[in-house]
């Protein structure tokens, strides 16, 4: 009871405290190091034309000037890929990285302001730090409650990549979808064509 009530109550606020700590510079490392593993492997090179890529870099500087980041903000990197398919995602500290099946997918540039917005979010709250951090942390207390630390630790390792690919928790997409839509208001773009996005998302 006690190892579940800590697992519940405790790691969250621990492990989020944990993270915060660890410096900005540090963490985009380890955002560029996991992207490294995966570009190649689940990412191609974008085929999107020249000038739509201009564009939506443009349209990418934009948003992050929004965004209330301290730094200078992450990179976007437009990929391909079969196997995320329409997709955005936030690595530790940066990249973004958004498929082009994605802008396929979007009814208009306010759609994929939105989600650039989503994305920025993450990063500036952290989210995918303090997503690794927990679950690393409810790892080493199963390890340490019932022994065998050295294979867990080797599970982490293995998995720390699909810790961060893997959908946010309900509390940083609700937290994400806030600041988002509080940036898009800033900017005067209309929120509309990001819900049809999401529809469309949810229908495939």
């Amino acid at each position: 009871l006690l190892l579940g009530l800590g697992l519940r109550l405790g790691v969250p606020v621990m492990a989020d405290r944990a993270a915060m700590a660890v410096p900005p510079t540090l963490e985009a490392r380890i955002g560029a190091m996991v992207f490294a593993r995966m570009d190649g492997n689940a990412f191609a090179p974008s085929t999107l034309p020249p000038e739509r890529q201009e564009a939506l870099q443009a349209l990418f500087a934009l948003v992050s000037g929004a965004s209330g980041l301290a730094g200078p903000p992450p990179p976007l990197l437009l990929r391909a890929s079969g196997r995320m398919g329409a997709n955005a995602l936030a690595f530790p500290g940066g990249p973004v990285v958004m498929t082009d099946a994605l802008v396929a997918l979007a009814p208009s540039d306010a759609a994929l302001a939105g989600v650039m917005a989503h994305e920025l979010a993450h990063v500036r709250e952290r989210h995918g730090l303090r997503q690794v951090v927990r679950a690393g942390s409810v790892l080493l207390m199963v390890a340490l409650v019932f022994g065998d630390a050295g294979s867990v630790l080797d599970e982490l390792a293995a998995g720390f990549g699909l810790v961060i690919t893997n959908a946010y928790s309900r509390e940083f997409e609700r937290e994400a979808d806030a600041i988002a839509a509080a940036m898009l208001r800033d900017l005067g773009i209309p929120t509309e064509d990001l819900a049809r996005l999401l529809e469309r998302l949810g229908a495939g």
